[in-house]
């Protein structure tokens, strides 16, 4: 296998999970408004690896909307702007997850 066909291999990895990252950033956001202290941190953590995930594999729109969400999380942003981060991350995952 050449180094093409190993990277569309890892792509269809990360297509394949794609929708449960979504399903998960969605769970991470409930218990940050339930005021969990640990939420924050989860989904700037998680958002920061699917940015570099996302880059590496030339998902453009993720890795943007990833780091777009790190940076609010990150800022202490009001809660609109992150919940708003969060629904164009979810979109651009949920979208990558149905294409091939």
């Amino acid at each position: 296998m050449n180094f093409e066909q190993r990277l569309e291999e890892i792509r269809k990895r990360f297509r394949a999970r794609a929708s449960s990252e979504a399903m998960q950033f969605e769970g991470d956001w409930k218990h940050y408004l339930d005021g969990s202290p640990a939420a924050a941190a989860a989904i700037r953590e998680r958002a920061h690896a699917i940015a570099g995930t996302a880059a590496t594999l030339q998902f453009d729109a993720i890795a943007e909307a990833a780091k777009n969400l790190e940076d609010a999380i990150g800022q202490t942003a009001d809660a609109e702007r992150i919940r708003a981060c969060i629904a164009v991350l979810m979109a651009c995952l949920r979208a990558v997850s149905t294409s091939e």
